[in-house]
């Protein structure tokens, strides 16, 4: 009996805001880059031909940008990722979760697509937030994509455990160092979508209170691009 490897999205979800970094991105580390596919322009831009989910600068109420977008806005030439999975590893606190009380990381969803998302326990906008996200991921298993999206908590990660099914991954180290590997400088709704080889390929600069609205339509967008219906 032939087995048949399922491509499944992950996302990781922090605040809401607008970035538009260049090809080295400076807001994370070295060792999550990747050179970029030949053609490719040195400005990421936003998802989709011709451009925008976030003008450059973006707005003040959030936006977001494909990892791999050309100097005007458009995708590059073969749609490459510029970062990998990071390395941090963090208990799973999530009581629904088939792995509660294991230690990993993202490289367990390698051959899946996973969206990472960033929220902060007892926070209001996150509680509210960490629905939307579960929602979204129930969506898109809907449309038959195999998609997992995650929640990257800090040291009060337990507070979303009666209020979602998401896998929830607990920080609670001081300065939340496992957040500053997904950027040096993190915002609660921050959210990383990568493929199932582990490159990002979407990246949603987080805010205050977060945007759900923009949030489920441009981040649903950056899964269905990476996450075929099977």
């Amino acid at each position: 009996m032939k087995r048949i490897a399922s491509v499944t999205t992950f996302i990781l979800i922090a605040a809401c805001g607008p970035e538009a970094p260049d090809a080295s991105d400076p807001m994370l580390p070295p060792q999550q880059q990747l050179p970029a596919v030949a053609g490719g322009g040195a400005a990421g831009g936003a998802q989709g031909a011709g451009g925008g989910l976030a003008s450059a600068g973006g707005s003040a109420g959030g936006g977001a940008v494909g990892a791999a977008g050309g100097a005007a806005g458009g995708p590059a030439a073969g749609g490459s990722a510029q970062f990998v999975y990071p390395s941090w590893q963090r208990e799973d606190i999530q009581p629904q979760s088939p792995r509660r009380g294991e230690v990993y990381g993202l490289e367990a969803f390698r051959g899946r697509t996973v969206v990472a998302v960033l929220l902060e326990g007892f926070c209001t906008f996150c509680r509210s937030n960490v629905v939307v996200a579960e929602q979204l991921q129930t969506t898109l298993r809907a449309e038959g994509r195999d998609v997992e999206i995650v929640v990257l908590s800090d040291a009060n990660a337990s507070d979303f455990s009666g209020r979602t099914r998401l896998r929830l991954f607990r920080d609670g180290e001081p300065g939340r160092p496992a957040w500053r590997e997904m950027r040096p400088s993190p915002s609660k709704h921050d959210t990383f979508v990568f493929n199932a080889a582990g490159e990002r390929t979407y990246f949603w600069q987080g805010s205050y209170t977060g945007d759900a609205t923009r949030w489920t339509a441009d981040v649903g967008q950056a899964v269905r691009s990476v996450a075929p219906v099977r």
